[in-house]
């Protein structure tokens, strides 16, 4: 709850198109400040994967490179 957009912007992942998306908010459930970020990839045939990532805000620097490594790590079939 209590979320707003911080970032939004197009980008390449891995090649294809993608989007990402970071939004601060507050846990429903505990009332913590957390960051989420999604990422939209693009690939061929209509097809599109949607990936999200959540944590508390202070640990934000180290999870969101952790994130990007999951994220790079899928790959369509």
């Amino acid at each position: 709850r209590d979320a707003h957009i911080t970032m939004s912007e197009p980008m390449r992942i891995n090649g294809s198109p993608g989007f990402e998306t970071r939004i601060d908010a507050t846990n429903a459930q505990t009332n913590a400040p957390v960051t989420v970020v999604q990422w939209l990839v693009f690939g061929s045939a209509n097809t599109a994967m949607r990936l999200i990532g959540s944590t508390p805000r202070d640990e934000w620097s180290t999870a969101f490179p952790r994130f990007r490594a999951v994220r790079d790590g899928i790959q369509p079939r």
